[in-house]
């Protein structure tokens, strides 16, 4: 009797394990053919027969991170993959560092790609990624040489966009020469490619060189392949702003207009200018205003998404942002904003710059962002910045 019930379960337990594996092959079928919805389903089937089922589990992370866009998923099973097998496939760290860099979590990521390039030297994506890391946490002379490396072994398509990824640093370091160089590396391989003029925008903007700016806006506008895409709101509310501050009212309110008529529910205005553009459309003349936006450190991270800053370690930079203002305020001081209330601390303003009919201001408070998950916001009188969610997880 009891050789026929242990015959019986190991039976059971070969047929359970049989249709794990017949789901996990009908995912990677689905998989194949691009139905990622239905090869969600085929490896959650193979996971509820097997829950021990790696090669379904780290399958379902991955088409969860690249196809599906949940990275917090995707982290779960691949750690739950490297957890129980560490050495199950050779680019199972690169997977879980990419799911890691997709919810900011760039210490931990930079640890994963490391691990990646120890057991694939010659995977010079890791190093690629390695360099976004470093760059997003400040680490530019360390970013520069992942992203020198790259550039030396990797393909000419992905060397496209490498050259995006150096000029952004080299931005950041002050060497705008440099950069406008790589850019125009970039283009040289493609033409075509929007994320050269969208992130080449960005930084004409916080260089002060607006028609070029809005030139290179107008491009990436023109090259988007969807008017659903994720990007196309934040080029409309960043051309309609330099409409505005260029006196063009009408061009700017139609921007703004293009901007609601694609943008989610969960996009914030990076540039909050329609009820100035408005009123001096009105009264046909130029008007008072102003409009505070988050510095380099919070603005670069999403203009017009619920931005989110994770970091494992203290932060050590100070909470700024720029003023873009008709006439200098005498009696008004810029305001941080944490968890929705005001909160005290000091203010530089550095570096006005005049142009023809506004004032460009540099504001650098001596707030650092506080332990824990916080939400921060500037505010100068009646104009308010994006909010923006930073937690440090500190121990």
């Amino acid at each position: 009797m009891p050789i026929l019930l242990i015959w019986i379960l190991l039976q059971s337990f070969l047929a359970t394990a049989q249709n794990a594996n017949s789901f996990y092959h009908k995912g990677k079928q689905l998989t194949q053919k691009k139905d990622y919805v239905n090869a969600l389903a085929a490896f959650n089937q193979a996971l509820a027969l097997d829950p021990n089922h790696l090669k379904a589990l780290y399958e379902r992370g991955v088409i969860r991170l690249y196809y599906l866009f949940d990275p917090t998923l995707a982290l779960a099973d691949l750690s739950l993959v490297v957890q129980k097998d560490p050495s199950f496939n050779k680019i199972i760290y690169y997977n879980l560092a990419n799911a890691q860099s997709s919810l900011d979590l760039n210490e931990a990521a930079i640890e994963n790609f490391n691990k990646s390039l120890e057991r694939l030297p010659k995977f010079i994506c890791a190093a690629n990624n390695r360099g976004i890391c470093k760059s997003d946490l400040g680490y530019y002379e360390e970013a520069l040489q992942d992203f020198d490396l790259a550039l030396k072994k990797d393909s000419k398509e992905h060397k496209k966009n490498i050259y995006i990824n150096r000029a952004s640093v080299f931005a950041e370091l002050g060497q705008w020469e440099n950069a406008k160089k790589d850019y125009e590396n970039s283009l040289a391989i493609d033409p075509f490619n929007q994320h050269v003029f969208i992130n080449r925008a960005s930084w004409e903007i916080n260089k002060l060189e607006y028609g070029a700016a809005m030139n290179d806006l107008s491009i990436a506008l023109n090259l988007q392949e969807t008017p659903k895409n994720n990007t196309k709101p934040d080029l409309f509310n960043s051309r309609g702003f330099l409409y505005f501050l260029s006196g063009n009212y009408q061009k700017a309110i139609e921007d703004d207009d293009s901007m609601r008529n694609c943008k989610k529910q969960e996009y914030q205005l990076h540039f909050n200018y329609r009820n100035f553009a408005e009123t001096a459309l009105q009264q046909q003349q130029t008007i008072a205003f102003n409009c505070i936006v988050w510095d380099n450190f919070v603005g670069n991270t999403n203009h017009l998404f619920n931005a989110t800053i994770n970091r494992k370690n203290k932060i050590n930079q100070t909470l700024g942002g720029i003023l873009y203002t008709r006439k200098i305020p005498e009696n008004t001081e810029p305001v941080i904003l944490v968890d929705g209330k005001p909160f005290s601390c000091k203010w530089e303003k550095n570096n006005p710059n005049q142009q023809k009919d506004f004032v460009v201001i540099e504001l650098k408070s001596d707030l650092n962002p506080l332990k824990g998950r916080h939400s921060y916001q500037l505010q100068m009188g009646s104009s308010v910045s994006q909010m923006v969610i930073i937690n440090q997880d500190i121990h």
